[in-house]
């Protein structure tokens, strides 16, 4: 019955959300997404300069993955995400079944108390240095398939 009605009424972003356009009727805000990539920083900053506030973009309904995405560039808002507020921001049961399979039964699929725990165990595996050394390969990783995704967008309109 979810699934039915994530397909029939998918999540929509709030009307007072700006966000970047037009979007297509099936792939939402993605092709601009992905064109926008290797400029990313300084775009999102453009853009953060000219919405003054959080933004949204559509998305594909792949569910049971959200259909919409917000851009947070307020401090005080991401800390508020971030750090106190995980209550407010869980991914439920759907989610959960959905990815179990693939994830496991850890910090990716559980919420509240489970969460918590999951998270203390790993934060100490978070170092800057470790951080920076796989964002880079990461990066590296997504550039490739971004270009292709691109390279279709370009060739199929």
């Amino acid at each position: 019955l979810v699934f039915i009605y994530q397909i029939i009424k998918p999540l929509k972003l709030d009307k007072d959300v700006p966000t970047l356009g037009k979007s297509h009727f099936i792939l939402g805000h993605l092709p601009r997404l992905i064109r926008l990539r290797r400029r990313w920083p300084s775009e999102v900053e453009k853009i953060h300069s000219r919405f003054k506030r959080t933004w949204g973009a559509e998305l594909p309904n792949l569910y049971p993955l959200a259909s919409c995405a917000l851009f947070i560039n307020d401090e005080v808002n991401v800390k508020y995400v971030l750090q106190g507020n995980f209550d407010n921001y869980v991914k439920g049961e759907v989610f959960g079944n959905w990815f179990r399979d693939f994830l496991g039964d850890g910090i990716f699929t559980v919420d509240g108390a489970k969460w918590k725990v999951h998270r203390k165990l790993i934060s100490h595996l978070f170092s800057r240095n470790l951080l920076r050394y796989s964002a880079t390969i990461m990066r590296g990783k997504l550039d490739v398939v971004l270009q292709d995704m691109e390279e279709a967008i370009d060739n199929n309109g």
